[in-house]
Order: structure tokens, then sequence, then C-alpha cells
């Protein structure tokens, strides 16, 4: 053999092994990213694959009611969009709005619901029917109501300047009365309507830093205030007394008792996502 094609095969074999390692480096760059890219949105895509049309559908019903009221226009109307804090340790509560204008501070939640909804404003449950499917939820006036109290005492103004209204952001035809629901398309109307007194641009203001104060003071996230809402429950089961569960579907957040086939027990800790 020719010192030449010695030299051949030589710099063919460090060819063929300089191509391998290249290809091995870019194979471990790539499974790197994508281990990292795993690593930063799990939570995020993992959400989004558990229940997402609920998750989905609830945050477009929001995204539709923030669109209506609109940006904050100084001395006329502040808006803040999703209200959650902690007061005193472990309670806290959610608002999906508050809308501050001359006619008061108004408490708004929001339902993306469809089908037809049937209820007394003064009632517990509220019955949902779409097609063959029936549901019930907690009466949201009630639901509200709890957290407009807990946001009148944080703020420490007692004055009667307080709304609570229910907007219904979906397609959901509504067969209850009452002035504390609404659909989307008369929200800005609802909001703006006459009422016994007027915010001066002072007080408007006055109260909007007061609640920006809360906020950036004592604002946690949602798995903490979920976490804060599954505190009051007990760890046994108040039936049978075996150990609690927690069970996450597309309606909410339970606790399930150990014996579910024998004993039955189960009690609601947060809402769903289309709640």
């Amino acid at each position: 053999m020719s010192a030449l094609e010695t030299i051949l095969i030589i710099s063919a074999v460090l060819f063929v092994i300089t191509v391998i390692a290249v290809v091995a480096i870019v194979i471990s760059v790539k499974k790197s990213r994508d281990r990292e890219y795993d690593r930063r949105n799990t939570q995020f895509f993992s959400r989004r694959r558990y229940l997402s049309p609920q998750k989905l559908k609830g945050e477009e019903g929001e995204r539709r009611v923030r669109s209506v009221l609109g940006e904050n226009i100084d001395g006329e109307k502040y808006v803040i969009n999703k209200f959650t804090i902690e007061y005193g340790l472990g309670n806290s509560f959610d608002i999906d709005h508050i809308c501050i204008n001359r006619c008061g501070i108004w408490v708004i939640e929001t339902k993306n619901w469809a089908g037809a909804v049937y209820g007394d404003k003064d009632g517990d449950k509220w019955l949902q029917v779409c097609g063959r499917c029936e549901n019930t939820h907690n009466n949201p006036i009630k639901q509200n109501q709890a957290h407009l109290s807990k946001l009148k005492n944080c703020m420490g103004i007692k004055k009667r300047i307080y709304h609570n209204v229910v907007v219904f952001a979906g397609d959901a035809d509504i067969h209850i009365e009452s002035d504390e629901i609404c659909y989307l398309s008369e929200l800005n109307e609802h909001i703006n309507k006459g009422s016994d007194f007027r915010l001066s641009s002072t007080e408007m203001r006055e109260y909007y830093k007061k609640l920006v104060d809360l906020y950036t003071r004592l604002h946690i996230s949602e798995d903490m205030h979920i976490r804060n809402m599954s505190r009051d429950i007990a760890e046994h089961c108040p039936l049978c007394g075996a150990e609690l569960t927690v069970q996450h579907s597309y309606d909410g957040t339970y606790y399930i008792c150990v014996n579910d086939r024998r004993c039955g027990y189960k009690k609601k800790i947060s809402k769903g996502w289309d709640e």
C-alpha cells in the first residue's frame, strides 16, 4: 500500500468520525433544548391539555367583558381585571372584573354559558340545560355578593357605592328575573344607569388607588387561591371517617372519599374553568 493510499484511507476515516461527532453534537443540543422547552412549558401545556375547552371558554368570556369595559379614562372610569388577593392568613377571593365609574364600584362576575338557564335570584342553585344535558351551578349572584362583601371589608369603605352584577358573555338564554344580571350587549348600559348618587372624579381616583394598593400588596396566584379554599375542608370524610383525596375535573376541584363506591362523599372546593 502506497503512502498516498494510506493518507486517503486515514482522511476518509477522520471524515467519517467528524461527521458522526457533528451529528451526535447536533442531536445532543436538540435534546437539551427540547428538555429545557418541556421544563419551562410543562405547566402551561398540561393546563391547556387538561380541560382546555372549558378553561379557554371561560377565558374567552372574560376577554369579551374586558373588551367591552375598555381602558381607564382618568376621572371618568377605572377598570381592574382578575382581582385575586389574600386578606389575612389563608383567606382569599377572586373577582373577574371591577369597574369604577360615576355610578359606583361595580363588582362583575363573568359567565360564558350556553343553553337555557333557569332558577331564582334568591335560590342556591341554578339549572343549565343544553340539549339533553342538564347541569346545576351555584347561584352566581350569591357567589359574587360574597366577593363584594369581602372587597368592601378590605377597602374599609362602608358607603352604599357597591353594585353586584353577573354578566353572561355567551349565548345562554337566561330565564331569571334580576336587576343584578345582564347580557354582554347590555353591560355598558347596565353599569351606567342612574343611581341615587354620583361619584366625583376625586372619589373615583381615591377608590381606584386604594384597589391598586390592595392588589399590589396582597395579590396571589390562582393556584394559591385554590389552596386557600381547600384548607377549610376536613382531611377526613365526615360520613365514614376515611381519608379524603383531591380530584380535578372539568367542572371544578373536589374532595372525594377514598371509599367512594361505598360512601359517595364529595365536596367541591373550587369552581370549574367554565363557571
